[in-house]
């Protein structure tokens, strides 16, 4: 079972582990550090692969372009004192910084779990896609165990409706087959009317 998975990237450190119900989620930026816990409750099963839109990185290139002008022009105007040299000077390194960031920085895909209130989002190829793709399917393993055995259990006060109604939810977003579904509706059917079983059981 592969608890864990670490990614870095050149600004970001990801750090994500499996719990029981839960996975943590801990990002790195400089010196800062933010933990999250994400309930398995929280989480769908859908797997969706994104490329980083060209365009974001197209618009990043003309605002770093654009600084880089205009603090030469603005120089040309003849500002003369410390403080607006100064002021110039840092603004077009700025542009420059980011313009090579933009340019060098390698183009970055993600894999998302879809399908729940959250979201989890990694790195596709960091540190290889087999080793996340393999992650990401032991998350979707636990998620739907949790989600299946949250919403199949049942004692004495369970009602039919109720219970056909969860085992439903189930089946239409794929934590179960239908299969699955018929099973359990076969040994609810004999449990609920079984009062050999309702004597024995902890319920």
């Amino acid at each position: 079972m592969q608890s864990e998975l670490k990614q870095k990237r050149w600004d970001i450190d990801k750090h994500f582990t499996l719990k029981k119900d839960s996975i943590i989620v801990e990002e790195k930026f400089a010196k800062k550090i933010t933990t999250k816990e994400i309930p398995f409750s929280s989480l769908g099963i859908i797997i969706h692969l994104e490329t980083e839109d060209p365009k974001k990185r197209k618009r990043s290139l003309i605002a770093f372009v654009l600084i880089i002008v205009l603090s030469f022009i603005f120089s040309l105007l003849g500002w003369d004192s410390r403080e607006q040299k100064s002021s110039l000077f840092s603004t077009g390194m700025l542009g420059v910084v980011g313009l090579a960031v933009v340019i060098f920085r390698p183009k970055e895909d993600y894999v998302y779990l879809k399908g729940g209130t959250e979201e989890l989002k990694l790195y596709l190829d960091r540190p290889s896609k087999p080793v996340v793709m393999a992650f990401v399917e032991q998350v979707r393993v636990e998620v739907k165990d949790h989600i299946r055995r949250k919403y199949s259990v049942f004692n004495r006060s369970t009602t039919k409706e109720v219970f056909y109604k969860n085992i439903s939810w189930l089946l239409r977003y794929d934590f179960i087959t239908a299969e699955e579904f018929e099973e359990m509706k076969e040994d609810f059917d004999i449990k609920y009317n079984d009062s050999e079983f309702w004597r024995y059981s902890p319920n």
